[in-house]
């Protein structure tokens, strides 16, 4: 019986050891990892607030031994994943601020995130690709915008209104359009409508020429109207209000599309003829477009 103890004890202890062998390199590689995570996190840049509109984020300044200036073009990265890309706009010593020009995935407080300069590790116009790629994915911004396109009111329509816009900022621009229709009307017999107006328009969401926008205008009209042997032309001034969405394909193209709806008052003395009534005073404007960036 001792001589059975004795050897069933030796054989736990030796479980016991040849146990331990094994768990201490699995603790070992256990706490290997997490170490390496926890590095990996510390080193990660943490976003500490994004603004409403997602056009500005905040985040802390972790980078060792890369030094980054204003207005520097960067990226978002989170694992294989590129959020967002933009530019450097404040810049601190425990914190930056980014500016957002264009963003594929949504960026939210807390995320640990790894920022990257463009055409390093990740894509960009400067970093390989082609212009069209560029203007799909929002890194080229372009400076002017031709358009063509209908706008309707509830008594009038212009079929066919070619406009134009450049860019002053990465978020204002002007522009201008010509308007011209001929139309008939109860007691007239005969009128045209030419018109010009200038706007001046500011892309809220985005930047020029992409995502909701608001656009103020001023203009002039040269309206002809015939009743009979009467003819009369009345070239009331007018003011315009719109609020309007703008989008580009994502297939590399350069085109884009334009919705827009508001309102314009155009400033019409009183007169005999119908059709001045029916145009004149605050009227319902809806407007659509394709144009073309460059």
């Amino acid at each position: 019986m001792p001589a059975l103890y004795g050897s069933l004890v030796k054989t736990r202890r030796e479980k016991a050891d040849s146990g331990g062998m094994i768990s201490v390199p699995l603790l070992l590689r256990c706490a290997f990892v997490v170490m390496a995570l926890c590095i990996a996190d510390a080193r990660a840049n943490r976003v500490l607030s994004i603004t409403s509109n997602e056009e500005q984020v905040t985040l802390t300044n972790e980078a060792t031994q890369k030094h980054w200036q204003l207005n520097e073009p960067v990226c978002l990265v989170r694992g294989d994943k590129e959020l967002a890309c933009g530019f450097i706009g404040v810049l601190g010593e425990k914190q930056m601020t980014m500016q957002i020009e264009s963003r594929e995935f949504k960026v939210l407080p807390g995320m640990a995130v790894q920022v990257k300069r463009q055409g390093r590790g990740v894509s960009s116009s400067g970093g390989g690709l082609t212009r069209a790629e560029a203007i799909a994915t929002g890194r080229y911004r372009p400076t002017a915008d031709i358009a063509l396109g209908p706008m309707a009111g509830l008594n009038y329509l212009f079929p066919l209104v070619p406009s134009v816009q450049l860019a002053l900022t990465r978020k204002l621009t002007i522009g201008a359009d010509i308007r011209y229709s001929t139309f008939c009307s109860a007691g007239v017999t005969g009128g045209s409508c030419l018109g010009f107006m200038a706007t001046v328009n500011y892309y809220y969401s985005q930047f020029a020429f992409k995502g909701i926008y608001f656009s103020g205008g001023a203009g002039l009209y040269s309206t002809t109207l015939e009743s009979g042997a009467v003819k009369e032309k009345v070239s009331p001034l007018a003011l315009q209000g719109l609020v309007g969405w703008r989008g580009r394909p994502r297939w590399g193209m350069n085109f884009d599309v334009s919705l827009a709806a508001g309102a314009q008052y155009l400033m019409v003395d009183d007169a005999s003829f119908s059709l001045r009534n029916e145009f004149r005073g605050l009227l319902p404007l809806v407007s659509m477009s394709l144009g073309y960036s460059f």
